[in-house]
């Protein structure tokens, strides 16, 4: 049964996804920190339920290293809100990489094979990938697919044609190396 947080509005499972017990300190702490880290993990990966999963995941491997320590040294973690969220982000970040490599894979090249000869599937796949970028990143995509030339999608973004040219190549590089490429 999951256990309802002081401010009711997200619970984590006392139990974790393989069927051990999360630490009663850790949990408590897990929700101190839960809204920021969720609202995190909420932008990097998009649904609020992988969000809530990988919380109770991370709370999960905390209470195993807690549980150690405690039990080998007789001290825990000095500081478990920090060391809880750091591991959670490291967690999320490491999923997203994951999730851009499964996209990357997917690019230009066998979206045109006879795999994905559907433009449904195509714009989903596009969808996605734009998901991992940021607001200004998928307007200048959608303004660039809609025909804008690079001067009239800057002078939106109050920049010049270049420098939104440059921009766009940017965070598509900081894509390709999330992704590992």
């Amino acid at each position: 049964m999951a256990k309802s947080p002081p401010g009711g509005k997200f619970r984590i499972s006392p139990i974790d996804s393989q069927g051990r017990t999360i630490d009663p300190e850790v949990l408590a702490v897990a929700y101190q920190i839960g809204e920021r880290a969720l609202g995190f993990a909420e932008k990097a990966l998009g649904d609020p339920a992988v969000a809530i999963s990988v919380l109770e995941e991370t709370a999960g491997a905390v209470s195993r290293v807690v549980n150690a320590q405690r039990q080998h040294r007789g001290t825990g973690v000095q500081n478990l809100g920090g060391y809880l969220f750091s591991a959670f982000v490291r967690r999320v970040n490491r999923l997203k990489r994951r999730e851009l490599r499964v996209a990357e894979s997917l690019s230009n090249e066998s979206l045109t094979s006879q795999e994905y000869p559907d433009r449904l599937e195509k714009e989903l796949l596009i969808t996605e990938l734009l998901a991992q970028c940021d607001p200004v990143t998928r307007e200048m995509f959608r303004r660039r697919s809609h025909g804008y030339d690079w001067d009239s999608i800057g002078k939106k973004f109050g920049i010049s044609g270049h420098a939104a040219e440059s921009r766009f190549s940017q965070a598509m590089k900081r894509l390709k190396k999330r992704l590992g490429l």
